[in-house]
């Protein structure tokens, strides 16, 4: 039998903005001075300009004029494959990598240094080291001189097969070196697998902490499905994939201020967790231009920046808080959980929809005045509902 379950818990009078078209721009190379559609990393400094490493060419933007780096000066040095991008916000340094070679910017004068292999990813820790996914090689450590190595053989890491490397707001580093994740804090190695947590594989698609420093990391579990779960430092949960079901693509994991969990994947578009609301945006459903996403970056101004292959980069506003309506009624669902039909009382009048885990709209009918309502539900999948009434401008929603 099938059985549904609809979210009863009251959410009273608050209304949650949602993508407009007007929220998202692309940039690219013909709508802009971008040297390149294929944007690797994004980063903001502490004016608020947006620079952004590309396959040919640093940009950087302050909402409406671009400065393009193709070069750096008095060397024979093109800046191209700029896989790696991060910012010293002490020192107001850009370091940026390409293949073998570190690339530090203050504004004016360029240095660099020669390293092994390529980075992935550079991430600066409070005392302005650079720390580098190098993959082939293991972790790479920039001190301001000289660069030394962690690998397979001075160290605990599982494999020099480095994809990346994240800080959590501790300090810590959150590793991807072959088979599970590795965590170190300056002193000590944890490797963190099958062996000795619940995850469900080794097999590690991305790792990022939202604002309560609560890790989340996101996996392969089989060839068509993923995994997600988070660690607070003892306890490793899993993220119920009933409310909906991760990407199954590389990622990149970043928390808005609202604490909402954004999910960039190469081949599946951007995904947003937040709580027990989840929704997948892609090519076909959204302004997104293309489901490969190289990475994502979110302002303290509440901007995401959205780095694509071959599509350029993209801005989308997100919204900065919760407003209040003046409606303050609530109804009721009975059953829940239900099979074949449900009843609403106290029902406020207007439009009833029923939502799935992806936001997408499976049922609605507008039942014009207030009362008791019955609706038959034979015609949805067994799974968990969202159900909103929508009367005049106002919009309730029960979770």
């Amino acid at each position: 039998m099938k059985t549904l379950f609809l979210f009863l818990t009251v959410f009273l009078c608050f209304y949650i903005p949602s993508f407009a078209q007007t929220n998202w721009v692309v940039y690219d190379t013909i709508n802009s001075p971008l040297p390149n559609n294929t944007v690797y990393k994004v980063v903001t400094d502490n004016s608020g300009n947006i620079w952004a490493a590309t396959f040919k060419g640093l940009a950087k933007f302050d909402g409406s004029n671009w400065t393009i780096y193709d070069s750096i000066p008095n060397t024979s040095y093109a800046l191209k494959n700029l896989f790696a991008l991060a910012y010293d916000e002490v020192n107001d340094f850009i370091y940026v990598s390409m293949p073998g070679l570190l690339i530090r910017f203050d504004g004016i004068n360029w240095n660099t240094w020669n390293h092994q292999g390529y980075s992935n990813e550079n991430v600066i820790d409070a005392q302005g080291n650079v720390w580098m996914a190098l993959y082939s090689v293991g972790v790479g450590v920039f001190d301001g001189t000289s660069i030394s190595y962690y690998n397979t053989f001075n160290s605990p890491i599982p494999s020099s097969l480095v994809a990346d490397i994240e800080m959590d707001n501790n300090g810590d580093f959150w590793i991807l070196a072959g088979d599970g994740l590795t965590h170190f804090d300056g002193t000590t190695w944890t490797i963190f697998d099958t062996s000795n947590t619940s995850l469900p594989s080794n097999a590690i698609y991305g790792v990022g902490t939202d604002q309560n420093n609560l890790l989340w990391v996101h996996g392969n579990l089989t060839q068509n499905s993923a995994f997600i779960y988070t660690y607070n430092g003892s306890t490793w949960t899993a993220f119920d994939t009933t409310i909906c079901q991760p990407l199954n693509a590389f990622s990149f994991i970043e928390s808005d201020a609202l604490n909402k969990i954004w999910i960039g994947s190469y081949g599946e578009g951007l995904q947003m967790i937040n709580g027990l609301n989840c929704s997948v945006y892609t090519d076909a459903n959204s302004p997104l231009p293309t489901n490969y996403i190289l990475d994502i970056h979110i302002t303290n101004s509440q901007t995401m920046w959205i780095a694509t292959q071959l599509s350029g980069l993209i801005k989308v506003d997100l919204p900065v808080g919760v407003s209040e309506t003046p409606r303050d009624e609530v109804f009721g669902i009975h059953p829940n959980p239900a099979s074949d039909k449900i009843t609403i009382t106290d029902f406020p009048g207007g439009i009833f929809r029923i939502t799935n885990v992806l936001g997408v709209v499976v049922f609605s009918a507008d039942f014009g005045s207030a009362g008791s309502v019955e609706i038959d539900i034979n015609m949805l999948a067994s799974g968990v509902y969202t159900v909103k009434t929508v009367t005049g401008n106002s919009k309730m929603i029960k979770l």
